[in-house]
C-alpha cells in the first residue's frame, strides 16, 4: 500500500503502466509483422486507444481502426486522380470526414478519416504503407486490448456495496421523516422535494459508480465471481433508481394531505415499516448482515399489514379527495416492498 502510493505520487499510475506496456508490446509485435522498419503508428495507437476500463479500450480501438480502413479506401481511391496540394489535401479530408458526417458514425472515426486518408495520400507512393498502416493500428489496439484484459483495476467492490448501503440509509430516514418534516414546514411542498433531492443526487452517484465497476471487468475472461457480483450490485442500483422515483411521489403526496388526516390513518407508522424494509434491503445487497434478509422478510410482512390497516383507516374519510392522496400514497409505498422483496 505504501509503494502503491509512492507510485500514484510520481505518476506511475496503473494506467500510465497499461499504456506503456501496450506500446512496448504493439512495437514488439509490429517489429515482427509489419514490413515497415519503424513501426510508429502500433506504439501510437495503442496509447490512444489504452482506456481505464477494457470496454473503453475496445470501443476506442474499433472505432479507430474503423477510421483507418475508411481513410484508406478512400485515399488510395482519390489518389489515382489527384496529385497531392494544398487543393488536394483540403478535397480529401473534406470528402472523408463529410462522408463520415453524414453517414452519423462516431467522432473518432470521423477524424481518423481525415488523418489516415491524408497521411496516406502523403506517403501512399512508398510501397504497402496504406496496408502497414492498418497492420500496425491493429496490433497497436490489439496489445492495448490485451494488456486492459489482463491488469484490471483494483478491486473496488467493496466501495460500490458501502455506496449502495449508505444510499439505502439515506433513503430510509428521508421516507421515516418525510411526514415529520411536512407537518414542521406547514405542508410546503418544496420542503419534502428538497429532502428527496440529496436521495436522487445520491441515487446517481451510486448508479455512477456501479456502472464503472461494471465496465472494469466487461468482456474480461478473467475474475467471474467479481462480474457476478457486480452484476448483482446493478439490479439492486436499478431497483433503488425505481425506490426514489416512488420516494419523490410520496412527499408530493404527503405535501397535499392535511394535519388532521396525518395523524388520523396510521401512516407514520406504515412510513417506518417501509423505511425499515429499505433500510435493510440495502444491507442483504451490501452483505453486512448475514441476518439481514430473514429480517427483511418480517419487515416487509409487517409494513404491509401496517399498509392494510391504512387502507381500512382512510376509507372511513369523507373526503373523495383525501382519499385519492391517500391511495397514491399507499401505492408508491406498495411499490417499494415489491422492489426491496425482489
Amino acid at each position: 500500500m505504501r509503494f502503491g502510493r509512492i507510485f500514484t505520487r510520481l505518476g506511475l499510475t496503473l494506467q500510465v503502466v497499461k499504456t506503456a506496456l501496450a506500446s512496448g508490446l504493439s512495437w514488439i509485435l509490429a517489429t515482427h509483422i509489419s514490413q515497415n522498419h519503424y513501426p510508429y503508428f502500433a506504439p501510437l495507437a495503442a496509447i490512444l486507444t489504452s482506456q481505464v476500463t477494457l470496454a473503453d479500450s475496445l470501443e476506442k480501438g474499433t472505432y479507430r481502426l474503423a477510421g483507418v480502413i475508411g481513410g484508406v479506401i478512400l485515399s488510395i481511391v482519390v489518389g489515382h486522380f489527384v496529385h497531392i496540394g494544398a487543393w488536394s489535401i483540403a478535397l480529401i479530408v473534406l470528402v472523408g470526414m463529410g462522408l463520415s458526417t453524414a453517414l452519423r458514425l462516431n467522432s473518432q472515426i470521423t477524424s481518423q478519416v481525415g488523418v489516415s486518408s491524408l497521411l496516406v495520400l502523403a506517403f501512399g507512393q512508398q510501397s504497402g504503407y496504406a496496408i502497414d498502416r492498418i497492420v500496425e493500428t491493429l496490433l497497436g489496439s490489439m496489445a492495448a486490448i490485451a494488456i486492459n484484459a489482463i491488469l484490471v483495476p483494483p478491486n473496488v467492490i467493496p466501495q460500490a456495496e458501502e455506496a449502495i448501503l449508505a444510499l439505502s440509509r439515506l433513503m430510509a430516514d428521508t421516507v421515516r421523516n418525510i411526514e415529520h418534516l411536512v407537518e414542521v414546514t406547514g405542508h410546503n411542498v418544496n420542503e419534502p422535494m428538497r429532502a428527496t433531492r440529496s436521495v436522487v443526487q445520491e441515487t446517481s452517484n451510486a448508479a455512477r459508480m456501479v456502472k464503472l465497476t461494471e465496465q472494469s471487468y466487461r468482456f474480461t475472461p478473467f475474475y467471474r465471481k467479481r462480474r457476478d457480483r457486480i452484476e448483482h450490485l446493478a439490479k439492486a442500483v436499478a431497483r433503488l433508481e425505481k425506490i426514489t422515483i416512488q420516494i419523490r411521489g410520496i412527499g408530493r403526496g404527503i405535501a397535499d394531505l392535511d394535519r388532521s388526516t396525518l395523524t388520523n390513518t396510521g401512516l407514520r407508522s406504515v412510513l417506518e415499516a417501509t423505511a425499515e424494509c429499505i433500510r435493510l434491503y440495502g444491507e442483504c445487497v451490501a452483505g453486512s448482515s448475514e441476518s439481514a434478509g430473514r429480517q427483511l422478510g418480517i419487515a416487509i410482512a409487517i409494513a404491509h399489514t401496517r399498509a392494510s390497516v391504512c387502507l381500512s383507516d382512510y376509507m372511513k374519510a369523507t373526503a373523495v379527495g383525501t382519499r385519492l392522496e391517500l391511495a397514491g400514497i399507499l401505492t408508491d409505498l406498495n411499490r417499494i416492498l415489491t422492489e426491496v422483496n425482489a
